[in-house]
């Protein structure tokens, strides 16, 4: 509970940047501070956007990569254009931390962990984590900037349902797994079909033949 409450307040700021067409693009724990607000004990601020960028501007070198490697997101690290889907995947990298108590790649060197977050599946979370709440993480570390939400408000929403088991981010996830078990079984048979066929109809020739 205590890691959503804080991922949900980073949502938010999140959500104030991104309409504003800002792009945090250094998202990690040392840029979030937590501080007592009114009766709220721990509020999340989001600090410093020295490394952000206006979305569609040039305000940078192009081809430069700047951030944290740990944190950054896949086509960050290739210097593509971003959104503020690449700070969901940073995002996602912390919940992950927050949750396991680790980073979801673990490398010696930056390029280690540029690696890994361009090739590598993360982990499985622990049993510990609910099941909506793990699959939520895993959309947010998705590869592809497609394949996760579409905003921080959207993210903030599917936080509070994960906790309860009801996140719609990973329940279409899952019946896209399915759907791609059930093409994936029956292009298996219908090739076994056909080779079935295939094979019927030579017998036949050479009984005919014969």
């Amino acid at each position: 509970e205590r890691a959503v409450a804080i991922a949900k307040q980073i949502c938010v700021a999140l959500s104030e940047a991104h309409a504003a067409g800002i792009v945090h693009r250094d998202l990690k724990p040392s840029n979030i501070m937590l501080i007592e607000r009114g009766e709220q004990a721990e509020f999340a601020k989001v600090l410093d956007f020295g490394v952000a960028k206006l979305e569609g501007s040039d305000i940078t070198r192009s081809g430069a990569m700047f951030g944290t490697p740990q944190y950054m997101s896949p086509e960050q690290l290739r210097a593509d254009v971003i959104d503020g889907r690449s700070d969901l995947y940073s995002l996602g990298v912390m919940l992950y931390e927050m949750l396991v108590g680790q980073l979801p790649f673990s490398s010696p060197s930056a390029v280690g962990f540029i690696t890994a977050h361009l090739y590598e599946k993360p982990p499985a979370l622990s049993r510990e984590v609910p099941p909506a709440l793990a699959e939520l993480v895993h959309v947010l570390l998705a590869k592809d900037a497609n394949e996760r939400p579409p905003d921080a408000a959207t993210v903030a929403a599917e936080l509070d349902a994960a906790l309860t088991g009801r996140s719609r981010v990973g329940r279409r996830r899952a019946r896209r797994r399915l759907l791609r078990s059930a093409v994936g079984m029956a292009v298996l048979v219908s090739g076994i079909a056909a080779l079935t066929g295939g094979g019927w109809l030579l017998w036949r020739w050479r009984v005919e033949i014969d």
